[in-house]
């Protein structure tokens, strides 16, 4: 029987199954014996923390909550290791360099100064101060431009790479995958996903335009019209980062990927309890992991990310690793 033997004075048997090595339920008042109850909650949170981190061995990066937010999380991740980067993709390291220089030429207040006379160190110093000031206009633009140049390279290949397999997913194509994550054709993510999921979902444009002329298909947009006739609203499908892309990304710069959500002990439960936020009894549990078993040797840090709920969707946080313990 995995049900609790307790039974209430009028006679009522209680249905909650089990807590570990007892015969009752996690209700303290149905254990005669106080001492094996309290031994059973500690050993149930005792394997809790041994398969959780500490939130405390993270800082917590955020970025915009839009559909755009794993692509950022991308973006912020190469940008903290630029050197590394040159060796797993260097073409994607030489677009980001030339993104970035183009950038910090435009911030220069003194001209006289060159870009090329900084060290390495100054320059990654330059690169975080725009990851924590990531909420000025102009250092927003910087990261949505790399985080839209990534969606499209993501895209491009997870289309050409469309029939591997994935191993740990019984065989899952990345086809198959990227139709699961989006309900949409691949040919209508191949076009859909040119355009930045950080964008608005929708444009206006002239009545006598084509759909061609912005890249979106009849089949995956929806059209009506305003002023008079005069122009056309263009509804775009949402645009989103998920398990696709992050097998993607991982593929393109050989980066393994941590996705990992937040977790808590109830102990008047004595059950583990999803978090929607980080409090000070939170834990990270590792929700998925994305190695290269698929696609080749990696020889860069692995990036790590946070999956949360915010406003009723999902949003991926950029997660810095401290020294890591339990």
């Amino acid at each position: 029987m995995t049900t609790c033997l307790h039974i209430s004075k009028s006679g009522i048997t209680c249905d909650n199954k089990k807590i570990l090595g007892t015969n009752f339920c996690y209700l303290k008042s149905h254990h005669s014996n106080q001492k094996e109850y309290q031994d059973c909650v500690e050993t149930l949170y005792q394997n809790y923390v041994s398969q959780t981190i500490d939130s405390k061995n993270f800082q917590v990066i955020d970025v915009i909550g839009d559909g755009a937010c794993l692509y950022r999380c991308f973006t912020v991740h190469l940008l903290k290791n630029l050197k590394t980067l040159s060796k797993t993709n260097h073409e994607i390291y030489s677009d980001f360099m030339e993104i970035t220089n183009e950038f910090f030429q435009l911030k220069m207040e003194n001209n006289t100064v060159k870009i090329d006379d900084w060290s390495q160190e100054e320059y990654q110093s330059k690169i975080q101060e725009i990851i924590e000031q990531k909420m000025l206009e102009t250092n927003y633009m910087f990261v949505n431009k790399l985080a839209k140049y990534l969606q499209v390279k993501i895209k491009d290949w997870l289309v050409s790479n469309k029939s591997m397999p994935i191993e740990e997913l019984g065989g899952f194509t990345l086809e198959h995958l990227v139709e699961n994550c989006h309900d949409i054709t691949l040919e209508q993510y191949n076009v859909l996903y040119e355009i930045f999921a950080g964008d608005l979902d929708y444009i206006m444009i002239q009545q006598d335009d084509s759909d061609e002329s912005i890249g979106v298909k009849e089949d995956v947009s929806n059209q009506s019209r305003s002023n008079g006739g005069k122009m056309q609203k263009l509804n775009i499908p949402d645009r989103w980062g998920s398990t696709s892309e992050t097998y993607g990304f991982s593929g393109l710069c050989h980066i393994n990927v941590n996705v990992f959500v937040i977790k808590r002990f109830d102990r008047k439960s004595c059950g583990i309890i999803l978090g929607k936020k980080i409090v000070k009894s939170s834990r990270m549990e590792l929700y998925q992991r994305v190695a290269l078993r698929s696609f080749g040797e990696t020889v860069s840090k692995d990036l790590d990310v946070l999956l949360i709920e915010r406003k009723g969707f999902p949003h991926y946080q950029y997660l810095d690793k401290n020294n890591i313990s339990n």
